[in-house]
């Protein structure tokens, strides 16, 4: 079994640099209390989220922001949450020409924000989210509890979000997004 206390501790360590990175304006757009409200708001549509988006974070702040990704979840785990973020380029690519605001499609969009105190005695939690995408992760030290990645609109079957950089990573989201569309009929491109 996980030493759960280390595992605790390591992600309780990342959110802290995070938040240690953040200057003094950006610190309040992150902060809630445990009990907010705005903990249980989990959204994967397009749009505007509550926290701090990446668009606002320094090349510091983000890579200490994908950090604390990396530190709560599996290789694996992080690894699509950053393909699912890097999908935005393919979907703005798409409705280029289709009269559609492209501006939406921004992996800059996806916002984090941390409720409590990270790595504190009481229990915390931090989320990431974003379209096609809601990350929570409460921990009560010294348990953390299991990481929930509820990725509405995955597109594919067979496990693996790809990288979709290349042309190649084009033309694969482009079938994956038709093959997930098939499937939802009353379904447009996301």
């Amino acid at each position: 079994m996980p030493d759960t206390s280390a595992i605790a501790d390591r992600i309780g360590d990342a959110a802290a640099r995070w938040l240690e990175a953040l200057d003094q304006d950006q610190r309040p757009r992150v902060l809630y209390a445990f009990e907010s409200p705005e903990r249980f708001v989990w959204d994967y549509l397009p749009g505007a989220r509550r926290g701090l988006p990446l668009a606002d974070m320094t090349d510091s702040q983000r890579a200490a922001a994908l950090a604390l990704i990396a530190a709560s979840l599996s290789d694996r785990g992080a690894a699509e949450v950053q393909a699912v973020m890097a999908l935005e380029l393919v979907l703005r690519e798409l409705e280029l020409g289709t009269g559609t605001d492209v501006a939406r499609r921004d992996p800059g969009r996806y916002g984090f924000a941390l409720f409590g105190e990270p790595g504190g005695p009481t229990p915390w939690s931090w989320r990431v989210g974003g379209h096609h995408l809601a990350v929570q992760q409460s921990l009560d030290q010294p348990i953390a509890s299991e990481g929930m990645m509820p990725m509405i609109g995955r597109w594919t079957t067979s496990g693996s979000v790809g990288s979709f950089g290349s042309s190649a990573g084009v033309a694969a989201g482009r079938s994956r997004i038709s093959l997930h569309n098939r499937g939802c009929p009353n379904r447009q491109s996301p």
